[in-house]
């Protein structure tokens, strides 16, 4: 049998006119309802029983070691078997009252176990019902049901603005959280938006909105009503910024050309001191802000080493200046960690910055295996914590160029500190 069992508790009270003979016949002897899933034992009688039902008395039996016996005659059986056609076709045409006959005014509807279930779910008006509306726990006959399903403060409702369906008693709840509803911008623009439509209205049109210029390292912030006039008046600082934009292009390109001259068919490069004379670096100091705070004048943060032309150089930055800054000024040096003896030429830029610093120092008359040159008034220390503020997790970085006769030119990162 497919389908799950339900169970009516039909007996003999409800046999339908005319039905009272065959009801004897349709109900089961073990549980005294209506028979469900026949089976039938291979006792002598061949009695039928609800399939449930026999199984379960069979299982007991076997599990007890006891022989199995037909519950209603004790006669031996071996088995358990469908019933013939005519047999299952005579249980299922047995007519039974509405199992509200008895109520009220009465139903006076009779029919099969089939027709009376359509019968009880759908047509009968005596019968009870609950409310279909989650929420709700009315429960009454079918008939003042349909009144209150048009009344009933669970009762789904298309909502005005975006037609979704919304329970009544929830129509102020829903408005505010409704994405067709319009509301006015956080921003005080004037502007009323739907609700699901803020976001790129505050994106995209919004001229009370803080946008950032799109100037890669400008990193100034404005309303965007104040935009147009920002582009005007920094229009020589931002062309600062692209000039130095497209030579770091520049240099990436030949860069890559330099690489693929040794590698043709790409992958890592291995450099030989006869392609290039310059070493491009970027010396990045992590979370700078947090790592120099309350550094006084003359303490320092050195980077990590890194080589060129066979030497060790680190960078050192002075956050509060030394000794022979001024007030209010940071200093920058590169020490010569080893004795390397020749001129150098260094460029440094801030990353977010427009000024690059350059200066030249010859070591070729050096006294010391380790000396360091730089610039002690290199940027306000203030701009330099803005450059980190704006930087990746605070980093501060310093975008440096070395370049001297005969050596390489590579692109490096250093992060972190000594």
């Amino acid at each position: 049998m497919t389908g799950e069992i339900r169970r009516l508790g039909l007996d003999a009270s409800f046999a339908a006119v005319g039905n009272e003979t065959q009801v004897e016949n349709a109900l089961c002897p073990i549980c005294q309802d209506f028979i469900e899933d026949p089976k039938e034992t291979d006792c002598e009688a061949r009695h039928v029983f609800c399939g449930p039902c026999i199984q379960k008395e069979f299982d007991r039996r076997l599990n007890e070691g006891l022989d199995q016996q037909c519950p209603t005659c004790r006669g031996y059986c071996s088995k358990l078997q469908r019933p013939q056609p005519l047999v299952r076709n005579f249980i299922d045409q047995v007519k039974w009252k509405c199992l509200n006959f008895a109520n009220g005014s009465g139903c006076s509807f009779t029919g099969t176990k089939k027709q009376l279930e359509k019968h009880l779910d759908e047509e009968c008006a005596e019968q009870e019902t609950e409310c279909p509306f989650d929420g709700c726990a009315e429960k009454m006959k079918r008939e003042p049901l349909a009144a209150h399903k048009g009344v009933c403060k669970y009762r789904l409702i298309p909502c005005v603005r975006c037609n979704d369906q919304v329970r009544f008693n929830a129509k102020s709840a829903h408005f505010k959280v409704c994405r067709k509803v319009p509301v006015s911008c956080p921003n005080r623009c004037g502007k009323k938006p739907m609700r699901g439509e803020l976001s790129e209205h505050r994106r995209t049109e919004c001229l009370e909105e803080t946008v950032e210029c799109p100037v890669s390292g400008c990193g100034e912030k404005m309303k965007r009503k104040l935009a147009e006039q920002h582009e005007d008046e920094s229009m020589k600082k931002h062309f600062k910024l692209l000039h130095h934009h497209v030579g770091d292009l520049e240099r990436q390109l030949q860069f890559a050309q330099l690489s693929q001259l040794h590698h043709p068919g790409g992958g890592m490069s291995t450099y030989h001191s006869s392609l290039a004379d310059t070493l491009d670096l970027t010396v990045r100091l992590t979370d700078y802000e947090t790592t120099s705070a309350g550094f006084e004048r003359g303490e320092w943060l050195d980077s990590l080493p890194f080589d060129f032309q066979g030497y060790r150089f680190y960078v050192s930055v002075y956050p509060r200046g030394d000794a022979a800054s001024s007030d209010g000024n940071a200093a920058f040096y590169l020490t010569n960690a080893d004795d390397y003896k020749g001129s150098l030429t260094i460029s440094v830029r801030v990353s977010g910055m427009v000024d690059r610093r350059e200066f030249s120092v010859d070591f070729s008359n050096a006294l010391s295996p380790s000396r360091s040159w730089g610039m002690k008034d290199f940027h306000p220390a203030e701009s330099l914590l803005n450059a980190a503020r704006v930087g990746s997790e605070g980093a501060l970085d310093l975008l440096i160029q070395l370049s001297a006769p005969r050596t390489n030119r590579r692109s490096l990162v250093v992060s972190g500190y000594a």
